[in-house]
C-alpha cells in the first residue's frame, strides 16, 4: 500500500505542475485574446447584434444584517464584455485539455474519457453558437438593407428574410451541435413544404382570375385551329399575286 502511494506521488506532483502551468499560460492567452478582440471591435459588433453585455456571477459575497445576526446574500450578477467572455472560454478549454492529460497521467482513464467527451461536446456547441451568431448578423444585415430600400412592403419582406435566415442558421447550428439531427431535418423539411404550399395557395387564390382568362384564351385559340403562343400563319390571297399580269391581256 505504501509503495503504491509512493509510486503515485511523482505522477500526482507532475499532474499538479501541469495544471498550474496550464492555468498560468491560459490566463496569459485569455488576456491576449480579450485584448485582440477588443482592438478588432468585437464588442461593438456584438452590441449591434444585441449582445452588448454578458451577465456573469460576481465573486464577491455581500452580507446583510438582520435581527438574528449577519447572513450572506446571494452573489449579484455582474456584467462583462463579449471579448472577456471569449477569453474565459479559451481559459476553460485550455484547462480541460490539461485536465484530460493529467487524468491519463494519474491512470484515471475513465475520467479522462469523460472529460474528453465533455470537451468534444463543448467544441461542437461553441461552433454551433458561432454559426448561429453569423446567421444573426446576416439576418440583421439583410433586414436593414431591405428596409433601406423603402418600398411599400419593405417591412414585411425584411421580417420574412430575417426569419428565413435565422431558421436556416438555427438548423445548421443544431445540426453542428449534434442535437437530434433527424428531428432537425424533419422539421426543416416540413417547414419548407409548408412554405411551398403557402406560396402555391397565395398565387393560386390571388391569380385565379388571371389564370381563368389565360385558359379561356388558349381554349379559344384551340377551337380556332391556332396553336397557343404562336402567331397565326398568313393565308394566301386568291388569284395571282402579281399585279402586272392581267388575264385579259394574256402573255405578250
Amino acid at each position: 500500500m505504501l509503495n503504491t502511494i509512493l509510486n503515485a506521488l511523482p505522477n500526482v506532483f507532475a499532474a499538479f505542475i501541469m495544471l498550474a502551468i496550464a492555468f498560468v499560460v491560459g490566463k496569459v492567452i485569455a488576456e491576449l485574446v480579450t485584448d485582440l478582440l477588443t482592438a478588432m471591435g468585437f464588442n461593438m459588433l456584438m452590441e449591434r447584434m444585441g449582445f452588448g453585455r454578458v451577465p456573469v456571477p460576481s465573486t464577491t459575497t455581500n452580507t446583510t444584517t438582520t435581527m438574528r445576526g449577519t447572513a450572506p446574500t446571494p452573489p449579484a450578477m455582474s456584467q462583462t464584455t463579449p471579448a472577456r467572455a471569449v477569453g474565459t472560454v479559451v481559459l476553460v478549454a485550455i484547462m480541460l485539455f490539461t485536465a484530460v492529460e493529467a487524468m491519463r497521467l494519474l491512470g484515471f482513464t475513465a475520467v479522462a474519457a469523460m472529460l474528453a467527451g465533455v470537451l468534444t461536446l463543448a467544441g461542437q456547441v461553441v461552433l454551433g453558437l458561432i454559426i448561429f451568431g453569423v446567421g444573426l448578423y446576416l439576418s440583421n444585415l439583410a433586414y436593414n438593407a431591405i428596409v433601406a430600400n423603402g418600398s411599400g412592403q419593405a417591412e414585411v419582406l425584411a421580417i420574412g428574410a430575417r426569419i428565413a435566415i435565422l431558421v436556416l442558421a438555427g438548423s445548421m447550428a443544431l445540426r453542428q451541435m449534434g442535437l437530434a439531427n433527424e428531428i432537425v431535418d424533419l422539421a426543416f423539411g416540413l417547414m419548407l413544404g409548408a412554405v411551398a404550399v403557402a406560396v402555391a395557395l397565395a398565387f393560386g387564390l390571388g391569380g385565379r382570375d388571371t389564370a381563368a382568362r389565360l385558359l379561356e384564351r388558349w381554349r379559344s385559340s384551340l377551337e380556332a385551329g391556332e396553336v397557343p403562343g404562336r402567331a397565326p400563319a398568313e393565308t394566301p390571297t386568291r388569284g395571282n399575286a402579281n399585279p402586272a399580269y392581267s388575264p385579259s391581256t394574256g402573255d405578250k
